[in-house]
């Protein structure tokens, strides 16, 4: 452990030279190591998480006039493996334009959700934010520390620090953390790909991503909110814009999800 540490403040140190903006002499001795001290204690606590989910889709016209509304009644299932997270998700119920579709419309509409989220690279409530900080990650990203916010943040006084990924890539992220000054928990985090998606029938402009979180004891901070907006274009140059919000509700953590529920095959 020693060791991580001594080369991630030898890291922070050249991201000094690497983005001007940094000055490492303002930033709180030991912040970094704070974080990913407090993320550490928490995964090794957390090994399972039920969550009441509504999952609310808005289509916008080119001229952002609000086109469709859908919204997903649902439960969710995670639970932590040697090599990550896996979740699955029990869609209850869809709506649409404020119509219940029938059970054959919902499990059409649940496998899109599914590819969709697969699209982003998984990218939910189990996300591991704290993954640029570790030592894994550090040459892929410029840090830069930007004091403490003036207004709180979800009602916590929270420190502001920016990462950028080096390189353009999708599986790399650019984000703004705000992270609690008296727990060093993440409260939130505003984060986009470091390369958006392009294909032959859509590019996308845009895709703007927030994790909101809240504590659920002294040790453990569980997803609140997942909210996301994007903008593209598709084919025959027609303009999308959409936003995405998931409320996460009545949070049960370490119940012994069974395996089965899990496919392990993916």
């Amino acid at each position: 452990m020693k060791i991580i540490l001594i080369f991630l403040s030898a890291s922070i140190f050249l991201f000094s030279a690497a983005w001007p903006d940094y000055d490492p002499s303002k930033m709180p001795e030991g912040l970094i190591d704070s974080i990913l001290s407090a993320g550490q204690r928490q995964a090794d606590i957390l090994n399972d998480m039920v969550f009441d989910a509504t999952l609310t889709q808005k289509k916008l016209d080119g001229d952002g006039e609000l086109k469709e509304i859908k919204e997903y009644k649902k439960r969710i299932y995670a639970r932590k493996y040697d090599d990550g997270w896996r979740v699955y998700e029990e869609f209850l119920e869809y709506i649409k334009d404020g119509e219940v579709q029938s059970a054959e419309v919902l499990a059409e509409e649940a496998e899109k959700k599914r590819q969709e989220k697969e699209k982003r690279g998984n990218r939910d409530l189990t996300f591991e934010l704290t993954e640029p900080f570790k030592m894994l990650y550090t040459g892929l990203y410029n840090l830069r520390w930007r004091g403490v916010s003036d207004e709180k943040i979800g009602g916590y006084e929270c420190y502001i620090i920016d990462i950028e990924a080096r390189e353009e890539s999708d599986s790399l992220i650019n984000a703004t953390y705000f992270v609690d000054t008296a727990t060093y928990h993440i409260v939130r985090a505003d984060f986009q790909p470091a390369k958006l998606a392009k294909g032959l029938m859509f590019k996308m402009k845009e895709f703007d991503m927030s994790m909101h979180y809240e504590p659920y004891d002294d040790d453990i901070w569980l997803p609140r909110r997942f909210h996301i907006t994007g903008k593209g274009k598709a084919a025959l140059f027609i303009n999308v814009s959409f936003e995405i919000e998931e409320l996460y509700t009545d949070p049960v953590i370490n119940s012994g999800l069974d395996d089965s529920m899990f496919d392990k095959s993916d």
